[in-house]
């Protein structure tokens, strides 16, 4: 979120309780002491979007600047739109599969989908993921299964899922059921973690979702699609560590599945290459 807004945006600081600030408030019909709010010019100081308050969370936050850069005619890096999240509007869907590492990387790739978990449920192993319906329906999402082989079972959240899952599946069609549990960190994104260089680079739920999906396939240029260029640069440096004499020294850096450790993960990964230099 930091580096699009330093790179994709020219960010500017008014305050509402300095004097010098004053005149801008007055140009932009800002009251003086209210909440923060953000809002997105153009080059004119012409709002690319309408003004709006009350905007504090990562999600809208981004999908509000995507919504500028589309009105300013310019590009939307898939980093930021898969930031742009509105975890109300995901849903879950629930595939029984031989084995979960393919799963991940097979069902992560379809557009739409956010997030995969791998895990177990019914006895079974399982990849529960999290996708958006405004971009890809659920009935989509089990034919696709069903091409990978990855639909053993379809494990059902909702009549609606059910129904639309029997019509496809037919008696494969279940209820999810209790007792589910979610698969050891190693399990999770396999190809992934299991990658030199690239696992150890920090990445967003869905950014790891996409990598993972697409790291060791004949699709595997597709990663850069879902990395920022500063990610990339750290990539390279990770690469060049792993090329010195003592290249073991980041062992044991392999990003974290939790989005809300990733800034002191990243801080820790930079210190270490600093300190190898």
């Amino acid at each position: 979120m930091v580096e699009a807004i330093e790179d994709l945006f020219v960010p500017v600081l008014v305050y509402n309780n300095k004097s010098s600030d004053a005149a801008l408030l007055k140009q932009f019909n800002e009251p003086s002491w209210n909440n923060p709010i953000v809002r997105l010019l153009d080059a004119n100081g012409n709002d690319l979007i309408g003004r709006k308050s009350g905007v504090w969370k990562i999600g809208p936050m981004a999908a509000r600047m995507a919504a500028a850069l589309k009105a300013a005619k310019r590009e939307v890096p898939s980093y930021l739109s898969g930031l742009a999240i509105d975890d109300k509007r995901l849903e879950k869907a629930t595939f029984a599969m031989h084995c979960y590492w393919t799963g991940e990387a097979r069902l992560g790739a379809i557009d739409g989908v956010m997030s995969t978990t791998a895990g177990w449920a019914g006895g079974l192993e399982v990849v529960q993921l999290t996708y958006d319906p405004s971009i890809v329906q659920y009935s989509k999402i089990v034919k696709t299964a069903q091409t990978f082989k990855c639909a053993t079972k379809v494990f059902t959240h909702s009549d609606s899922q059910q129904k639309t899952a029997e019509s496809l599946v037919g008696g494969r069609a279940v209820e999810f059921p209790g007792g589910s549990r979610k698969a050891k960190l190693s399990d999770q994104k396999y190809q992934l973690r299991t990658t030199a260089g690239v696992k150890s680079l920090p990445l967003t739920k869905f950014q790891s979702t996409k990598v993972n999906s697409f790291i060791r396939s004949a699709n595997r240029d597709r990663v850069l699609d879902y990395i920022s260029p500063r990610q990339r640069t750290l990539l390279g440096q990770i690469m060049a560590e792993s090329t010195k004499s003592n290249g073991r020294s980041l062992d044991g850096f392999v990003f974290p599945d939790d989005d809300s450790k990733l800034i002191e993960y990243d801080m820790r990964l930079r210190k270490q290459i600093a300190t190898n230099k």
